[in-house]
């Protein structure tokens, strides 16, 4: 037995677990991979991951929240017009609610960027919030609750607060609350071994660990 994988050109190809004796591109381009014989096909695995540069459809709202208006640009895949559809509905509720949580005026001066991303790394995120590019990037499977944590952000980042852990905090707690107020669940956080093994003093959490 033998297995051979072709991928049409044009995708990045990735092989994340298992092995081929040869990976060749053929006349049209197409990547392809090739165990040769197999001596335990039974037992034989591999996990192929492929993927295309992103072409985004940016789509711009104006939402309410309190005394300012946010500017928001949906940056979605052509193809994924569902998940902007999604975002849009779900920032329209969130943001005045958070707005009205706080306390405090929408505090960013551009728009508020909000792009649809996938990850192939181990350790992929759901959501990271960049306050330098007013920019959150959310993982084309991302819950409510990670969006609406995102979008705290907005608020809660360097410019208001100077460590990690207070604005990862705030974040959360003002999440949970909008996420009440909403009726959308948002989960408080739960200790796990993986958390308690890296219990640290929390002005030790560094700006560049773990997006959160």
């Amino acid at each position: 037995s033998a297995v051979t994988v072709r991928i049409p050109a044009g995708w990045e190809v990735a092989v994340e677990s298992g092995t081929f004796a040869r990976r060749t591109t053929d006349a049209s381009g197409a990547t392809v991979l090739e165990t040769g014989p197999l001596r335990s096909p039974l037992t034989w695995f591999a996990f192929v991951s492929a993927t295309q540069p992103a072409v985004y459809v940016d789509q711009s709202l104006t939402i309410p929240a309190g005394d300012r208006d946010v500017e928001v640009v949906l940056q979605g895949w052509q193809d994924d017009p569902a998940w902007a559809a999604r975002m849009g509905s779900l920032l329209e509720d969130v943001l005045p609610a958070l707005r009205q949580e706080i306390g405090l005026p929408w505090p960013l001066t551009g728009p508020l960027v909000v792009r649809e991303t996938a990850s192939r790394d181990a350790d992929a995120y759901a959501s990271v919030f960049d306050p330098d590019e007013g920019r959150i990037e959310v993982a084309y499977w991302a819950d409510e609750a990670t969006v609406i944590h995102q979008a705290a952000h907005g608020w809660f980042n360097t410019a208001l607060l100077g460590d990690r852990w207070a604005n990862e905090g705030f974040a959360t707690w003002y999440a949970m609350r909008t996420g009440a107020a909403l009726e959308r669940t948002v989960p408080p956080p739960e200790m796990d071994e993986d958390a308690a093994a890296a219990e640290r003093p929390l002005n030790a959490w560094a700006p560049d660990e773990e997006p959160g």
